[in-house]
Order: structure tokens, then sequence, then C-alpha cells
């Protein structure tokens, strides 16, 4: 990682927070109208957990959640992982139940996830580069559209870039702590969003090949594993008793866009990508590709400290690629290393320059 200035950081992430607000300002779906089905459900789920936390209805609950959703039909809570309507709970409650409230919470989520992006990649890129790569993330299509609704493809997104940002620094660092909360911020963005489940093949993978066997002497590895496994496990339970139809969506739709194992199924999501980056973006993608071949010296040594941003993305590409049902917002979660990729570029290129400059001088 390069030289850190924390003043030009502050900067860095308090224009990232305007830069939100203005699109959310300007561009945010407000007055009732909103924009994708799921939004009302989720704003709805998040007043029902307030109210349930307001009424405690321990002799009860069940009935009582039929009898809300007798009034209030748009109810889906436990259809999807629950904890994004938790989130939402105490900003209704201080701020009142809106829509400008819960948008008020997304755009929260929505900062998170961008300063998280600046400092995952400061990794790996110059501090203007990282914040040009968070920059980028925050105004490509798919991220600002469904940034902006009461969705739960940014809110999560917070989770998994948090949680990948303190497993990078605990392979950097071994500080254990940082393993935990690197653990507890991915099994709690499970219960947003399931699908990010991917994530544990390359944080495995990346484990393994920094300490090897030693991950089975070490205490901590069981603990780990333990407190996972059994934050999961309510998960699964819902999933289970109340997400059939998500399952379904997995490997049995009778009447899916394109066969996954045809060869418009295995591009499908490839041939996404340039609208949900934006055109600017996506060659900014393919700079970052050539500039990498022809100007890293050593590419090998490069991409194996990079290897957890290469095989989130192979490893997601793979995943979605399975799922049956395919939509463009599906695989949201595994286009964050492509980003990566044009601050690589302005890197290279920047470093190039430079270097020509000085044969001048």
């Amino acid at each position: 990682m390069m030289n850190f200035n924390k003043h030009q950081s502050t900067i860095y992430c308090v224009l990232l927070g305007i830069i939100i607000g203005a699109l959310f300002i300007f561009g945010a779906p407000m007055d009732g109208s909103f924009s994708w089905a799921d939004s009302p459900r989720h704003a709805l789920n998040g007043a029902f957990i307030m109210d349930l936390f307001k009424d405690l209805p321990f002799d009860d609950p069940v009935g009582y959640a039929y009898n809300y959703y007798s009034q209030f039909p748009a109810l889906t809570i436990l259809f999807y992982p629950p904890l994004y309507s938790f989130i939402l709970a105490p900003f209704y409650a201080i701020f009142g139940v809106s829509q400008e409230s819960a948008l008020l919470t997304g755009y929260v989520c929505y900062t998170f996830s961008a300063v998280g992006v600046y400092f995952l990649a400061r990794n790996w890129l110059s501090q203007f580069a990282s914040f040009s790569t968070a920059l980028i993330f925050v105004l490509a299509p798919e991220i600002t559209f469904w940034g902006r609704q009461v969705m739960l493809e940014v809110p999560v997104y917070a989770f998994l870039i948090w949680g990948i940002y303190f497993f990078v620094e605990y392979i950097k660092t071994e500080k254990i702590y940082q393993l935990y909360l690197s653990i507890a911020l991915l099994v709690l963005g499970l219960y947003i969003k399931t699908p990010i489940a991917f994530i544990a093949i390359p944080l495995l993978f990346v484990l393994f090949s920094k300490r090897g066997l030693d991950v089975f002497k070490d205490k901590h590895t069981y603990i780990i594993a333990f407190l996972a496994i059994v934050g999961i496990i309510p998960l699964v339970y819902i999933t289970l008793e109340f997400g059939q139809v998500n399952l379904q969506a997995v490997t049995d739709i009778a009447d899916a866009e394109v066969d996954k194992y045809s060869l418009s199924g295995l591009l499908w999501y490839l041939l996404q990508t340039p609208s949900q980056l934006g055109i600017g973006a996506f060659i900014g993608v393919l700079t970052g590709i050539v500039t990498f071949f022809i100007f890293e010296d050593n590419k090998s040594k490069s991409l194996k400290n990079a290897a957890i941003m290469v095989l989130w993305y192979l490893v997601g590409y793979i995943f979605y690629t399975m799922i049956d049902l395919k939509e463009a917002r599906f695989n949201v979660h595994m286009l964050l290393p492509l980003f990566f990729l044009i601050g690589l570029a302005y890197d290279h290129i920047e470093a190039k320059r430079q270097h020509i400059g000085k044969l001048f001088i």
C-alpha cells in the first residue's frame, strides 16, 4: 500500500457522502412513488419490526403477525432475510415511518459501502486511484439505481465490503480480532441477502494460501467456525421454512430466460456488464486489463497479492451463472473487483507518465 494521508482520506470520504446525498436528492423515488415492486415490501417490513418491539406481543407473536398482514398485505417478513428490516426500524422510530426515512437508511448504507470501497482499494491502489474507484462505483448505473431504492443490494454491499476489508487486514497483520470482525460482518450480511455466501470460497482459498495447515493448529479457527455455524443456523431455518420460492429460483425455473449451460447462458452476465458499469467505466476496466499485461513488472506476484479480488469475481461469476433465474441486479455483488481495474489503469498510466517525464529532466 502506498503512502496514506489521513486528512486527504477524510476529504475523500466526505466528498463521497456529499455526492451520494446529491444522487438521493435529485434521483431517488419519493412521495410514495416506488420504482420497484419489492421496495414497499422492504419498507413495510421495517415498520413491522418497529411496531413489534413497541407492542411486544409475547402472548401471541404469530397472531400479531397475521393481524398485521391483514391490515398491510404487502408484509413479507421472513420471506427475505430479516436484518435490513431491523436496520430500518430504528430510523423509523427516530424519524417516523415514511419513504424518506427508508431512503435515509439506504443513504447511510450507500455511504458506508462507498467509503469501504475506498479503504479496501488502498491495499492495492494509490490514494487518488482509490477515491476514483469508489467514485466510479458510486456512479455506476447498476449501483445508483438499486442504491436509491428501498432494496437489499447496496445495504448488503456495506457488510460485504467491510467484511472483506477486515479480512485483508487480518491477512496483512494477523491480528485475530480482525478475522472475528470480518466473519461477524459477513455472517450478518447473509441475514440481508444470502447469495453473498459465495465469498466464502475466495476467503478460504486466501486463508489457506497464507497459513497453510497451521490453520488447523489455531484454536481461533475452531471458535470462529463454531460461532459462524451457530450464527447461520437460524438463517437456514428461515430459508427452508419461508424461502422455498427463493430456493426454487436457483435450480428449478420452468421458463428460465436462457439455459444456464448454453453459450448464451454462460455469457449472460458478461453481456450485462457494460450497461451495469456504464460504457465509460467498462472501457476503464478493459484499459486496466491491458495496462496490467503491458506495464506490470511482476504479474504473478501482483495476482497473488490481489488473489481475493480475482477469486471474488471468478467465483461470483460461476455462482450466479449456475442460478437459473437471471436478472442483472442479482450479480451486482461480484462486480466490485472490476471497478478496481479502473483504478489500476490510472496508477499504471500515471507511473508510466512520471517515468517518461523523468527521462526528459
